[in-house]
């Protein structure tokens, strides 16, 4: 899975854009207390609550607990409450509610927002249609001949100023590769010096390739066009036909060293597996998570009787229910 991420940037940045462009156009709204929009998001607040208490023994490290949870969603319902009685946030007025409780949520932690954002996506579903088209991708990566060396230079310190982060000389920030199993072809992560497999390692060691790409770059007079530099330095061509073609994509990479020895593997793949729509994450390792798919969704007989798609925040089956 996190190969995947790596080797389709496009498919990643239209992942991420479904859910920051609503998001975008939900905090731009103006509104107000009586607005139907309000008291459904405080009903989702209040269904969310319900949702991770009950999930308040499941193992989630390193992960925020479901209980932690729970209780920093009743911290946001009380601003939403607040600001149904009175219009203020805070004790301060507002006609934007949405951002006053996105910050609030961020004030919080990362998990609270990112289940408040949830909510605030999804009782604007103006855009839905509009986000399903960015879904479809065009993958093709390309080297742009023409361009020159600093103009290259100017795109990887606009984009790419992030892998400054890792020295590539510390052995810590290569201590792993990544490779295909000879059974089942399934992508691990193993150990490098220690375990088999680097002669087949995949290349998605974005952040170390642009390292050596600047390396190489420093060198190159600016009017040098990319053609002739990669004449003289063919191994970078598949850096800079990935640079190049995403210049203007902004969420195609994973600002990470996915080589490091402090590397989560979890991030990513929680990160993926909610954009399938799977939840109940409980990390086994560091490497891999046991997830629920369809928690909620209706069955045929539910969907025959007119069921609608409302199963966000599904609640365990109960004996009364």
């Amino acid at each position: 899975m996190v190969p995947y991420v790596v080797n389709h940037p496009q498919v990643l940045d239209a992942w991420c854009a479904t859910r920051e462009l609503p998001l975008s156009h939900a905090l731009a709204r103006t509104t107000a207390p009586d607005d139907p929009r309000i008291h459904r998001a405080r009903d989702l607040l209040d269904r969310a609550a319900l949702y991770f208490d009950e999930r308040a023994d499941m193992s989630t490290a390193p992960f925020a607990t479901c209980g932690e949870l729970a209780s920093q969603l009743a911290v946001l319902r009380g601003v939403l409450s607040e600001y149904i009685g009175s219009g203020t946030v805070g004790g301060m007025p507002t006609d934007h509610a949405w951002r006053a409780l996105h910050d609030r949520a961020a004030s919080i932690g990362a998990e609270a927002r990112g289940v408040m954002d949830s909510v605030i996506v999804e009782v604007h579903p103006e855009l839905d249609t509009e986000v399903e088209e960015l879904l479809c991708c065009d993958q093709r990566l390309a080297v742009e001949p023409a361009q020159t060396c600093a103009e290259l230079r100017a795109v990887l310190r606009d984009r790419y100023a992030w892998v400054q982060r890792f020295d590539f000389d510390d052995p810590d920030e290569q201590a792993h590769f990544w490779f295909s199993s000879e059974n089942n072809e399934e992508p691990r992560r193993g150990r490098r010096g220690v375990d088999p497999g680097e002669h087949v390692e995949h290349p998605i060691d974005v952040a170390r390739s642009v390292t050596a790409l600047e390396r190489d770059l420093a060198s190159a007079r600016d009017e040098t066009t990319v053609a002739a530099f990669l004449v003289e330095h063919p191994r970078h061509r598949g850096i800079v036909a990935r640079v190049q073609t995403l210049t203007g994509v902004p969420y195609a990479e994973a600002h990470d060293n996915l080589l490091a020895r402090n590397f989560l593997p979890l991030n990513l793949q929680r990160f993926q597996l909610a954009m399938y729509g799977m939840d109940n994450y409980m990390p086994q390792s560091t490497d891999w998570l046991r997830v629920t798919l369809y928690s909620g969704a209706p069955r045929t007989e539910d969907a025959a009787a007119g069921v609608d798609d409302d199963w966000i925040f599904a609640r365990k089956p109960r004996k009364d229910a």
